[in-house]
C-alpha cells in the first residue's frame, strides 16, 4: 500500500506587476543552494507559513511589492491542490484539480489557519487526513487533559529552521514550556500510532480543591433547605415507612366505608327514583279516574234530572186526564177527543223513565268501579310516599352524613399520607445530601496522588527509531559512531554514549537532520501515518560566520559526501528539501532538483527574488536583510 504524503511542487510569491519569485521541487532531495542573503531562508519560512505557521512573513527590501504566496501540492493518492495565501498571514485559498491541473478546478473555497475539527475549514484538519492522520489527541499535562492535535505539531518535527537545528535543547520542544508535554506526546505517537484518546483526564490539586469547595458549600446550602422544609411538615421523624403502611391501610379501610356508603346511597336513589316515576303514574291515574268520575255522576244528574222531568209530565198528564172539559194542553185539541192520544203519550213517558232507570243502574256500577279503583290508586299512592319518606329519611338523617364524614376521614387521610411521603422523601434526600456532604469534607481532608501516565516512548519502542537512526549516522560516516540511544528524560539522542547536545554545532545540526528524517524512515517502516517530507536549513554549513577549524566544530567533507550521495540515493517517494550554503558533491548534483543561487547579476539565477535595482552602497549594506 503506498504511504500517503504530501509532496510540494511550486513555491511562488507574487504579484501582478512584478515577476514572480518562484521555486520548483520534486519528489526525493531537493537543494537550495546559495550565499548568505539570496533567499534560502525566506524559502524556508514561505513554506513553513503556507504549511499553516500563523505570522506573516517576514518584510525584506526584496519582498516588497509582492502580496501574495502560492503552493502547488501533489498528494499521492489524492486531489491535486493549490494553497494561496497573502504575505500578511490570514485564511488560506484552497483550490483543488480533481481532474488533473490541465482542467479547470473542481473546487474552491477557504480553510481557517487555526486548527479545527473540520477538514472543510481547517487547513491544520485538511492536512492531517491528507496524510492519514487524521483526528487525534495528545494529553497536554501531568492531570491528562488533551487537545487536538495540530499540523503545527507534526510540522515541529518536520521543519527544522537554520536556529533550531543547532539548538542544544530536545528535538522534541519549542521553546513554550506550555507545550512540551503535548510535543513529547505527539512524537509517542509517531513512535506507536497511539494518541492519547483513551485517557481520562484529572483535575488539578487546584481545580479539585475550588471544585471540592464550591460542591460543599452548595451541599450545605441544599442540606439547610431540605432539612427545613421536612421540619415544616411537622410529621415526625419517627419510622415514616411504618407509619406509611398504617396509613395506607386506614386509607384503604375508609376508602371501602365511602365506597359501600355511596353504594348504598346509589341503591336508595334508585329506589327513590323508582317509586317516584310510579306515583307520578298513578297521580296521573288518580287524576284521570277523579275527571272520570265527576263526568259520571254529572250525567247521573242529567238522569235523574230527566227521570223528574218525566215524572212530571205524566203527572200533569193524570190531572189534564182528570179534568171535565177543555182542551188539552199538549195538542190543543178538546180533551175528549185526546184521550186515547194522551194515554199513548203516558206510555211511552213510562217507557223513557224506565230506561233512565236503567241507565242510572249501569251509571251506579260504572260509578262503584272508578271510586273502588280511585281508592285503590290512592292508597297506593299513600304507601308510596310513606316509602319515599323512609328513604328521604335514610338518606338525610344517616347515610349522607356519614359519606360525608368518612370522605372527610379520607381526605385527612389522603394529605396526611402526601405528607409523610413527602417527609420520607425529604428525609432520603437529607440523608443523601449528608453523606455526599461526608464525601466532600473527606475528600477535602485527602490527598490525591497525581496520575501516572506510562511513557509510550519506551525502552523498546525507541530502540527501534534509534536504531534507523544509527543506521542514518552510519552511512552518513559519522565519526565515532558507537550506539545510538534515546533519553526520555531529555527528549534527546545520545550518540556514543554522549549527549547529542554536547555535540559542536556542526555536528549537531547533522544530528538534528538524521533525527528527522531518521522519524519519517521508522513512521514508513511501521506504516504509521507521516507528512512524507522534511526540510533542513543548513543542516551541514549551519555557520553564518567563518567556517570554525576546530574538527569537533566542523562536519568533515567526507560526511557532508555521505549525507547528500544518502539522500540523492532514496527511492521512497518522499521528499527532502535542503537548504545549504555549499553545492553539493558533483556525483549527486544530476540526480537531484538544485536550484542555486549566485547572488551574481551576471551569473545564473541572483537570488529567490529577481534582484533590486542599483543603489548607493550605504542604502544596499542598509537594505540587506535577507537572511541565509
Amino acid at each position: 500500500m503506498t504511504p500517503r504524503r504530501i509532496s510540494l511542487r511550486t513555491l511562488s510569491v507574487t504579484n501582478g506587476t512584478l515577476s514572480p519569485a518562484e521555486v520548483t521541487f520534486q519528489p526525493g532531495l531537493n537543494l537550495v543552494v546559495g550565499a548568505s542573503d539570496t533567499g534560502k531562508t525566506f524559502v524556508f519560512e514561505c513554506i513553513d507559513f503556507m504549511l499553516g505557521a500563523k505570522d506573516g512573513l517576514r518584510s525584506i527590501p526584496e519582498s516588497a511589492g509582492y502580496e501574495r504566496v502560492v503552493l502547488t501540492v501533489e498528494p499521492s493518492g489524492g486531489v491535486p491542490f493549490t494553497l494561496r495565501r497573502a504575505a500578511s498571514g490570514g485564511e488560506f485559498g484552497l483550490t483543488e484539480f480533481a481532474d488533473g491541473r490541465d482542467r479547470p478546478p473542481t473546487a474552491d473555497r477557504t480553510l481557517s489557519a487555526v486548527h479545527g475539527p473540520d477538514p472543510q475549514r481547517s487547513l491544520s484538519a485538511y492536512l492531517l487526513h491528507l496524510v492519514g492522520i487524521g483526528s487525534r489527541q495528545v494529553r497536554k499535562n501531568a492531570q491528562g487533559e488533551k487537545k487536538a492535535m495540530s499540523f503545527r505539531h507534526v510540522a515541529h518535527l518536520t521543519l527544522i529552521d537554520e536556529e533550531r537545528i543547532i539548538q542544544q535543547a530536545s528535538p522534541l520542544l519549542t521553546t513554550h514550556d506550555t507545550e512540551h508535554t503535548a510535543e513529547e506526546n505527539v512524537f509517542a505517537y509517531f513512535l506507536t500510532g497511539q494518541d492519547d484518546s483513551a485517557i481520562i483526564p484529572q483535575e488539578n490539586s487546584r481545580q479539585r480543591k475550588a471544585r471540592l469547595a464550591t460542591e460543599a458549600e452548595l451541599l450545605e446550602s441544599l442540606l439547610a433547605e431540605r432539612a427545613a422544609e421536612l421540619s415544616a411538615l411537622a410529621v415526625g421523624t419517627g419510622d415514616l415507612a411504618d407509619r406509611a403502611s398504617r396509613l395506607e391501610a386506614s386509607i384503604a379501610s375508609a376508602t371501602e366505608t365511602v365506597v359501600a356508603s355511596q353504594s348504598q346511597i346509589g341503591d336508595l336513589e334508585r329506589q327513590r327514583e323508582e317509586l317516584t316515576q310510579e306515583r307520578l303514574a298513578r297521580q296521573s291515574r288518580a287524576l284521570f279516574l277523579g275527571e272520570q268520575l265527576k263526568r259520571l255522576r254529572l250525567l247521573g244528574d242529567y238522569y235523574r234530572t230527566d227521570r223528574a222531568r218525566l215524572e212530571a209530565v205524566v203527572e200533569a198528564a193524570r190531572v189534564v186526564h182528570d179534568l171535565p172539559e177543555g182542551t188539552c194542553p199538549l195538542c190543543n185539541r178538546p180533551l175528549e177527543e185526546g184521550l186515547a192520544t194522551h194515554g199513548e203519550f203516558e206510555g211511552a213517558c213510562r217507557r223513557e223513565v224506565e230506561k233512565i232507570d236503567r241507565l242510572q243502574r249501569d251509571l251506579g256500577e260504572a260509578i262503584n268501579d272508578f271510586e273502588r279503583e280511585a281508592a285503590a290508586v290512592q292508597a297506593r299512592i299513600d304507601a308510596q310516599e310513606a316509602s319515599l319518606s323512609t328513604i328521604d329519611r335514610e338518606l338525610r338523617s344517616v347515610l349522607v352524613p356519614g359519606v360525608r364524614t368518612a370522605q372527610s376521614e379520607l381526605q385527612s387521610l389522603l394529605k396526611t399520607r402526601t405528607a409523610v411521603a413527602q417527609a420520607a422523601t425529604l428525609q432520603t434526600t437529607v440523608t443523601a445530601l449528608q453523606d455526599r456532604l461526608n464525601a466532600v469534607r473527606a475528600a477535602q481532608s485527602q490527598r490525591v496522588a497525581r496520575p501516572v501516565f506510562e511513557s509510550r516512548t519506551s525502552t523498546s519502542v525507541a530502540s527501534e527509531f534509534c536504531a534507523v537512526v544509527e543506521d542514518i549516522l552510519r552511512a552518513w560516516k559519522y565519526p565515532d559512531l558507537g550506539s545510538v540511544a534515546f533519553d526520555t528524560e531529555k527528549g534527546d539522542l545520545v550518540i556514543g554514549g554522549q549527549d547529542r547536545a554536547n555535540k559542536g554545532k556542526g555536528y549537531r545540526a547533522i544530528t538534528y537532520a538524521a533525527f528527522a528524517i531518521g522519524l519519517m524512515k521508522y513512521c514508513r517502516l511501521k506504516s504509521i501515518p507521516h507528512p512524507g517530507i522534511v526540510v533542513l536549513d543548513t543542516p551541514v554549513n549551519p555557520y553564518k560566520g567563518p567556517t570554525p577549524t576546530n574538527p569537533a566544530e566542523r562536519v568533515s567533507d567526507a560526511v557532508k559526501t555521505a549525507f547528500f550521495e544518502y539522500l540523492a540515493a532514496d527511492t521512497s517517494g518522499d521528499q527532502i528539501i535542503v537548504m545549504e550554503n555549499e553545492e553539493p558533491p558533483v556525483t549527486v548534483r544530476n540526480r537531484i532538483r538544485c536550484v542555486e543561487f549566485t547572488r551574481n547579476r551576471g551569473v545564473g539565477r541572483y537570488g529567490f527574488f529577481p534582484p533590486l535595482p542599483e543603489r548607493p552602497a550605504a542604502m544596499t549594506n542598509t537594505a540587506s536583510s535577507t537572511g541565509s
